[in-house]
C-alpha cells in the first residue's frame, strides 16, 4: 500500500511521462495485492483439495498428527523436478550472459511504418540535419546574438555534432554589415543602368535585370521590427508583454542512438560565450539527464 501511493503522488506530476507512469504502475501494485491475497490462496485452498484426500492418522504421545503420505511423494517429486528444471535454466543462463547486450538504437521502440518517421530521415539524408533543436532562449538580443556566435563557432569545428543553428541573428546581421552590403547593391544598380539599352537582347535576361534594378531602388537598412509576422514569430515571442528571443541547435543526426545523444548533449548542455554562459534546453537533453 506504501508503494503504491507512492508511486500514485507522480500522478499529480505537470510532466504527463510522469502522471501517467503513476497511474499505471500504483494501480498495477494495488491490482498484484488483490491477486496475492485473493488468487494465491484460491489456488492453495484447491490444491489441498487435490493432494490431500487420502489421509495416514498416527498417534503421538502429545497429539495426534495428521500426515498425508501420498501428498509427501508428490510434493517430494514435484520440489524435485522443480529444482532439475531452475539447475538446468540456471545454467543456460549463465552461458548465455555474454549475449546479453544494451539497446542503444531507440527506433526500435518505435512503431515501424510511421511517416514521421520516414520523413524525419529523409530531411537528414538531404540537408544533414535532425528535425528535433535544442532551444535557448533570451530576453536580452545581445545574449542572442553572442549566443548565436558561439554555437556557429562550435559548428565550424570538425567533429561538431551540431548541423545547424535558426535565429534572428542568422538571417538579420547588424545595422553596419547591412550598410556595407548596400554600397555594393548601389553599384551594382549603377553597372545594369549604365548598360546600353540593346546590349542584352533575350527577354528573360531583360526581365531579371528588371527586377533587380527594382530591388535594389527598395533595399533599404532594416530591423526586426520590418520583419513579416510570419517570419519573425519563428524567432521572436512574447512572455508577459517581454520580447523573448529564441535559439533553435539542430544535430547533425537524426539521434536515435542513444551513444551520439549523449555526444550531442555533451557539446551543448553548457556553452561559453564571450558575454554569459548558456545552457540550452530540450527533449535530448531531458533523455539523456
Amino acid at each position: 500500500m506504501t508503494t503504491a501511493v507512492s508511486f500514485f503522488s507522480l500522478s499529480f506530476s505537470k510532466f504527463l511521462g510522469f502522471s501517467e507512469f503513476g497511474l499505471l504502475a500504483s494501480s498495477g501494485i494495488l491490482v498484484t495485492l488483490l491477486s496475492t491475497y485473493i488468487v494465491v490462496t484460491s489456488l492453495i485452498t484447491l490444491s489441498n483439495k487435490i493432494f490431500m484426500k487420502k489421509r495416514v492418522k498416527i498417534k503421538n504421545k502429545k497429539e495426534d498428527k495428521i500426515i498425508s503420505g501420498d501428498t509427501n511423494k508428490v510434493l517430494k517429486w514435484i520440489i524435485f523436478s522443480i529444482s532439475i528444471i531452475l539447475f538446468f535454466l540456471t545454467i543456460v543462463f549463465i552461458f548465455n550472459l555474454k549475449n546479453i547486450r544494451f539497446e542503444y538504437n531507440t527506433k526500435k521502440l518505435e512503431v515501424k511504418g510511421q511517416k514521421s518517421i520516414e520523413a524525419t530521415e529523409m530531411i537528414q539524408k538531404k540537408f544533414n540535419i535532425s528535425t528535433d533543436p535544442a532551444i535557448f532562449y533570451s530576453y536580452d538580443r545581445e545574449e542572442e546574438k553572442d549566443f548565436y556566435n558561439s554555437v556557429s563557432d562550435m559548428m565550424n569545428q570538425e567533429h561538431s555534432t551540431i548541423g545547424n543553428v535558426l535565429s534572428l541573428s542568422g538571417v538579420l546581421v547588424d545595422e553596419e554589415t547591412q550598410k556595407e552590403r548596400l554600397k555594393w547593391v548601389k553599384k551594382i544598380k549603377l553597372e545594369l543602368e549604365s548598360l546600353p539599352e540593346k546590349a542584352i537582347k533575350d527577354k528573360d535576361q531583360k526581365g531579371k535585370i528588371k527586377l533587380i534594378k527594382e530591388i535594389a531602388s527598395s533595399a533599404k537598412v532594416i530591423n526586426e521590427d520590418d520583419l513579416p509576422a510570419n517570419f519573425s514569430r519563428r524567432f521572436i515571442a512574447y512572455d508577459n508583454n517581454k520580447k523573448l528571443y529564441i535559439t533553435q541547435v539542430f544535430p547533425k543526426k537524426v539521434l536515435f542512438d542513444a551513444r551520439e545523444m549523449k555526444e550531442y548533449v555533451a557539446d551543448i548542455k553548457k556553452i561559453e560565450g564571450k558575454k554569459n554562459t548558456y545552457y540550452p534546453t530540450g527533449m535530448h537533453i531531458l533523455y539523456v539527464y
